[in-house]
């Protein structure tokens, strides 16, 4: 496994890791994008998904393109995800899914109205609401964690930003597209580093992956 972050990012439980700014995950070019962790769940870019160098390296969406990933990384009983995003100047007027399910299931994503919500999709698509805004232009770190024994934490830049108690296992299979939703709701903006753990990340856990990166996104 290669990863290059400094300090370093949580690896305990780690799934998979896009990184468009490590050429072992992504050479430049292509439809392919490599799993940092292990040979599953690699990426595949659809529609006008493309590979930008901003930022250290990123992948850019109009609203009509995601990121395809193999397998079911997302688990049923407990999981983390987390991206970081930078919403294009109109997107607020979009769904702009991050990291979402391909046939149903769960979703983190950012709807009319620029507040980060997650959910599964047997409850309330608006389970878990940030009350901070995300403005457009900027970028932003992403989290949200499941387990069936605590429920629900979603982070916006590592702060906690909203709590559930619900413990249902996720519905679904755990398919997984970055960016959309479904094969639709995608995002307008920049997305860099989706990230999926097997298990609920502590909150000091999200804290040092969010100081493990930031500095990439000028943050």
């Amino acid at each position: 496994m290669a990863l290059n972050h400094s300090p370093k990012i949580v690896t305990d439980g780690l799934v998979m890791i896009h990184d468009a700014g490590n050429v072992l995950s992504y050479p430049g070019s292509g439809s392919t994008i490599n799993n940092l962790v292990s040979s599953s769940h690699a990426g595949t870019l659809q529609g006008n998904a493309a590979y930008s160098s901003d930022d250290g390296g990123v992948f850019t969406n109009d609203g009509n393109d995601y990121i395809d990933v193999a397998g079911t990384p997302v688990g049923e009983s407990a999981y983390t995800k987390m991206i970081w995003f930078r919403l294009n100047s109109g997107a607020q007027s979009s769904n702009n899914n991050l990291i979402s399910s391909s046939t149903g299931g769960h979703v983190l994503w950012i709807p009319t109205g620029n507040t980060l919500r997650a959910a599964h999709t047997d409850t309330s698509l608006h389970l878990l609401t940030s009350s901070v805004t995300c403005e457009e232009q900027r970028w932003y770190h992403a989290a949200v964690t499941f387990n069936t024994s605590s429920g629900w934490v979603l982070y916006q830049d590592s702060i906690v930003v909203d709590t559930d108690s619900t413990t249902s296992v996720r519905p679904g299979d755990g398919g997984t597209q970055i960016g959309a939703y479904n094969n639709g709701n995608s995002i307008t903006g920049k997305l860099s580093c989706p990230t999926i753990y097997n298990r609920a990340l502590t909150s000091t856990e999200i804290l040092q992956n969010f100081h493990a990166m930031r500095g990439r996104f000028g943050l």
